[in-house]
């Protein structure tokens, strides 16, 4: 909602995030259950993941900014996408990459329809995430 506001992503609150999966990998130690999901193969798989991601959703936002003039994807959204990677359990990312595409072009077409010059991709990513990750275990 902050995002929405104000166009802008708070790094303290990703730096929250960060710090909150560190700790369920410490927790995989003392739940084996768990680190199939969370555990350090799981986050270098997610690591991984998060960088070739970050870097494709960098070059198409700097590709986009080129040919619109304006600023596409800024760095808050590639911050916050490469955090919600590292959550994201590596067989869910190609899920994750298109429901986050769909939303974005539902979006990107309301954004037209409501004549707004930017659109906040930050709300697409995290409902991108819930619905993704979160929903499954409902």
């Amino acid at each position: 909602f902050y995002d929405v506001k104000t166009r802008l992503i708070s790094t303290k609150a990703l730096g929250v995030l960060l710090l909150c999966r560190i700790q369920l990998l410490l927790l995989c130690s003392y739940a084996p259950c768990l680190s199939e999901w969370f555990g350090l193969h799981a986050l270098a798989c997610s690591l991984v993941q998060a960088v070739v991601v970050c870097i494709a959703f960098m070059g198409m936002g700097f590709a986009v900014s080129t040919f619109t003039h304006q600023e596409a994807l800024g760095f808050g959204d590639i911050k916050l996408l490469a955090v919600l990677l590292l959550w994201c359990p590596a067989q869910y990312v190609l899920l994750f990459l298109s429901v986050i595409a769909v939303i974005g072009v539902i979006g990107a077409l309301a954004m037209k329809l409501r004549c707004q010059k930017t659109f906040a991709y930050a709300p697409v990513l995290v409902s991108g995430f819930i619905f993704t990750v979160i929903l499954p275990f409902v």
